[in-house]
């Protein structure tokens, strides 16, 4: 699952593509989502195609990984934090009203 919505950063960079890359809950204390924008699916993509094995030639400098910005957000304290809930809950960010899942 991800999100796909335009998002302009404040240093510029124009990101389309928002995936959840990891989820923390700090029991009673806190909940962490690490959140990865790319510049677009096709970076995610790479990514995908590069863990099932297509890419040999990375090492070689060939290709490269894509962009992404990443950020770490914490959302109010919930002990059943899931993946589903942190995608709805960034739904509910100004940045991410009306964002597409995808």
């Amino acid at each position: 699952m991800a999100l796909k919505k335009t998002v302009t950063a404040k240093n510029g960079i124009v990101t389309e593509y928002h995936r959840i890359a990891m989820i923390s809950v700090e029991v009673n204390q806190q909940n962490t989502i690490l959140l990865y924008s790319y510049l677009s699916e096709d970076g995610r993509q790479i990514e995908k195609d590069y863990a099932k094995g297509k890419y040999k030639d990375i090492d070689s400098g060939l290709i490269s990984f894509p962009y992404y910005d990443a950020q770490y957000l914490h959302p109010d304290y919930d002990g059943t934090m899931t993946i589903e809930k942190a995608y709805e809950w960034l739904k509910t960010l100004p940045e991410f009203e009306g964002a597409e899942d995808v």
